[in-house]
C-alpha cells in the first residue's frame, strides 16, 4: 500500500494520448481492474484484495482510498493527481501519474514509488454506481 512520499519519477511515455489520460478524470467515468469493474457493476464490495476503481475524485483500493485534490498536465500527455489517502487508520499523502495504456482505452497509473498497473472503462458503469458503493 501506500504509505510514503517521494517524488513521482517522470515516466516517459511515447505518443501518450492526452485526451485518454484526461477522459479518466472526466464527470461520469470510471476505471477499473476486472475485479474492480465487476464489483462496480455488482454493487457489491469486492472479494478479492487485488483490485483498483478509479473515478474523477478518487481511487479506490483494498483497504484504502485516495481523494484527488489537485490534478495538472504532463508535457507528454500525463495527468499528475496529487491526493490524500486513508485506509488502516492511517492517512497520507500521494501522488499519481495517469497516462494513456498500452491497450486502446486503457490507463497506466504509477504511484509515487512508480508501481505501474493497469485500468480500463468499465462499461456500461458511471460513477455514481461508484459512489454508491463506496459510500460517496
Amino acid at each position: 500500500m501506500l504509505r510514503r512520499l517521494t517524488l513521482l519519477a517522470l515516466l516517459a511515455v511515447a505518443g501518450a494520448d492526452v485526451a485518454v489520460a484526461a477522459e479518466a478524470l472526466q464527470p461520469g467515468s470510471v476505471y477499473g481492474t476486472d475485479e474492480g469493474c465487476a464489483a462496480v457493476a455488482a454493487g457489491e464490495y469486492p472479494a478479492t484484495d487485488d483490485w483498483t476503481v478509479v473515478t474523477r475524485k478518487s481511487l479506490h483500493q483494498h483497504e484504502s482510498v485516495c481523494e484527488f485534490v489537485q490534478t495538472l498536465p504532463g508535457r507528454d500527455g500525463s495527468l499528475f493527481v496529487n491526493a490524500i489517502c486513508s485506509g488502516e487508520g492511517d492517512t497520507w499523502p500521494a501522488t499519481f501519474a495517469i497516462l494513456a495504456g498500452e491497450d486502446d482505452g486503457a490507463l497506466r497509473i504509477a504511484d509515487s514509488n512508480n508501481n505501474p498497473w493497469d485500468v480500463h472503462a468499465c462499461d456500461g458503469q458511471t460513477d455514481a454506481a461508484a459512489d454508491k458503493l463506496f459510500g460517496e
